[in-house]
């Protein structure tokens, strides 16, 4: 790790496994070196975990800061606070007041990640170091990839002399959407071709360590501990209790580390993850369906949302969880209206709207959510009878906190005129509304899907392929894209995979994707019709998919007819099948001369026609077929094309 920390390179990334020790290390390396010039260095801390920004890394940071021997030559302070977390070196203002610099300081900072704006770290924006400026990733899996095109990530770029680090445990990756990689396989995997990671990892149980451009990567997994390297080990002392000393005793000494290793199938993504520090990577959906693919966003993203008028309205999805120290809430706000076309359309605004609530008072969670709830309501008028909140396990208490904001006067107008919030229960049947598995075929959830929790994701999977939701952000595609369709044998149904799968395969709980899912819920609960428009002047725009499915089942019905008439099978594809029998049943026919033959017409091996007493045949078998299926039957328009006896 040291010798990726003195790396000369502008970014360095460090892929390590679960909990040997990556935040601890970094923690302290990042120390020492703002403490060469804690006046006009700058070190950014930067989680998407509230708690981890403000807790356990700030944690480390202060307890060796404590522990380091104080400056004879700087003045530095530590603000520990709910709001502030971090140590300033202190400067002295003109009417000999103490002031903070905050162009010479480490700090920690959590990042919004539904909210990239110009509020997210705005007390650092225009204020930059005079020495050295180093951006930290902490977690940097959790944070989306479009994050370091973000505009707040290059302002904090015009320090010409910067440095960005960022570390964390990967999670599995997708090479065919892009749009799907985080902060830390982003930088690590920048310049690599697939081929190239492909080797690395077939070797991820060996520390390897890259360098291309402007970048140096460091993999580190937990089979690289000296605890567990015979080469290593035998520089160890024996203590004389059978346990051998140890160094790196934070990363080797730690006692889960055995426990995760051994707490996980050798055949799971989680074990690259957790164990070998490495992506779990695969290159296509094809072999594992997520409920929404890349390419589905891709082609729904051709066919623009065009509003009737501007009227619509604003619906709000809710996802409760228990405490601010283990998940966070998610709040997401759709807008739904009728487009141009006269089909409804739903729109998510690119996450302009949506929220992640983190609190570290258990006790006022329930609280902070709501007030932010309101407060969302308030700026876009959303009545109580708009939002839709999930109610099952923490939902329930999460539930009788909101009435009892409601009692203190919150949406008091809507409540006295007899409106409640939408509640979203996972353990209700599918219900009788309409979905679909194939475009212009609806049939009622419950004879597609096999629990309503795949109801509420595929309605979500349903608008898509219709091109009826649009400009939903990044961040909840990620979370669609990572939840698999899984095959339930017998009962040919739409099955989503469940959570805890989800989370062997190392993917956190996708909270937004559920609130979106709760919003969507309502909406079709309020009358919402998949609809696609045929004809018209949107012919080419909307419907397209289906335009192209419904032609390719003409084309079939039409060369199963053929093949029908022609005695050849089910299936022109099975000719070659029925090559052999046909061939032995014209040998009888001609043996028989049957009279009533002499005037058929047929179809030379050129396409064109001629008559005779027998059947002409081609290289690719009789009646010519072969012949006819390069020239994709274009001489056959109907059965009354050809005359048969």
């Amino acid at each position: 790790i040291l010798d990726l920390f003195i790396a000369g390179k502008t970014h360095k990334a460090l892929w390590g496994s679960g909990n040997c020790g990556k935040s601890a290390v970094m923690a302290l390396l990042l120390y020492l070196k703002w403490r060469v010039n804690p006046a006009g260095r700058m070190v950014v801390i930067a989680s998407k975990v509230v708690r981890d920004a403000h807790t356990r890394v700030f944690s480390y940071i202060k307890e060796i800061h404590l522990a380091a021997p104080k400056s004879a030559e700087y003045d530095i302070q530590i603000k520990d606070t709910n709001d502030e977390k971090g140590i300033f070196h202190k400067l002295e203002g003109e009417d000999g007041q103490t002031l903070l610099n905050y162009r010479g300081c480490i700090v920690s900072l959590p990042i919004k990640v539904n909210a990239i704006n110009d509020e997210m770290g705005a007390n650092l924006l225009g204020k930059h170091p005079d020495d050295c400026l180093i951006i930290a990733f902490d977690e940097a899996q959790e944070l989306p990839g479009k994050l370091l095109e973000s505009r707040i990530f290059a302002n904090w770029y015009t320090n010409e002399n910067h440095e960005v680090f960022a570390w964390g445990n990967p999670m599995p990756v997708d090479m065919t959407a892009p749009e799907t990689h985080d902060v830390l396989f982003k930088m690590g995997s920048k310049g690599l071709s697939i081929s190239n990671l492909k080797e690395k990892e077939k070797n991820a149980y060996k520390t390897s360590y890259w360098v291309f451009g402007s970048t140096a990567v460091l993999h580190l997994a937990m089979t690289d501990s000296p605890k567990d390297d015979p080469d290593e080990a035998q520089y160890f002392l024996d203590r004389g209790d059978g346990i051998m000393q140890q160094r790196l005793h934070f990363l080797a000494g730690k006692s889960s580390v055995e426990s995760i290793a051994n707490g996980i199938p050798k055949d799971s993504p989680s074990w690259y993850s957790q164990v070998l520090g490495f992506p779990y990577i695969h290159s296509a959906h094809s072999k594992n369906p997520s409920v929404v693919t890349p390419f589905m966003v891709r082609e729904a993203a051709r066919y623009p949302l065009i509003w009737l008028k501007p009227v619509w309205d604003y619906y709000m999805g809710v996802d409760p969880a228990s405490s601010g120290k283990n998940d966070e809430a998610s709040i997401v706000v759709l807008r739904a209206g009728t487009m141009q076309d006269g089909r409804h359309g739903v729109d998510a605004m690119g996450g302009q709207h949506c929220r992640r609530v983190s609190f570290i008072e258990e006790e006022e969670f329930s609280d902070t959510i709501i007030e932010t709830m309101w407060g969302l309501a308030q700026s876009l008028n959303i009545p109580l009878r708009n939002i839709a909140i999930e109610t099952h396990g923490v939902g329930d208490v999460f539930r009788y906190a909101l009435n009892r904001h409601i009692e203190q006067g919150k949406w008091e107008r809507d409540a006295n005129l007899g409106q409640k919030a939408h509640i979203v229960s996972p353990m209700i049947k599918p219900t009788d509304r309409m979905l679909f598995k194939m475009l212009g075929h609806t049939k009622p959830a419950e004879e597609i899907v096999a629990n309503v929790i795949t109801e509420y994701w595929v309605a979500v999977r349903c608008m898509v392929l219709s091109r009826q939701l649009f400009n939903v952000p990044d961040f909840i595609l990620q979370q669609f894209y990572n939840r698999y369709m899984v095959n339930q044998s017998g009962a040919m149904k739409y099955k989503v995979e469940t959570k805890d799968d989800m989370k062997k395969r190392g993917i956190n709980s996708p909270n937004d994707a559920d609130a979106l899912c709760n919003a969507i819920d309502l909406i079709r609960n309020r009358g919402f019709k998949y609809r696609y428009k045929d004809t018209g002047v949107y012919k080419e725009e909307f419907g397209a998919e289906y335009q192209n499915r419904k032609k390719l089942k003409e084309i079939d019905t039409n060369m199963g007819m053929i093949a029908d008439i022609l005695g050849v099978g089910d299936n022109l594809r099975k000719f070659k099948q029925n090559e052999r029998r046909i061939m032995l049943e014209n040998k009888t026919i001609r043996k028989k001369k049957d009279s009533s033959f002499v005037n058929m017409r047929y179809l030379n091996s050129d396409g064109k026609e001629s008559y005779g007493s027998g059947p002409q045949t081609s290289g690719d078998g009789a009646f010519g077929l072969g012949d006819m299926r390069r020239k994709k039957a274009k001489s056959i328009k109907s059965k009354n094309d050809i005359d048969v006896l």
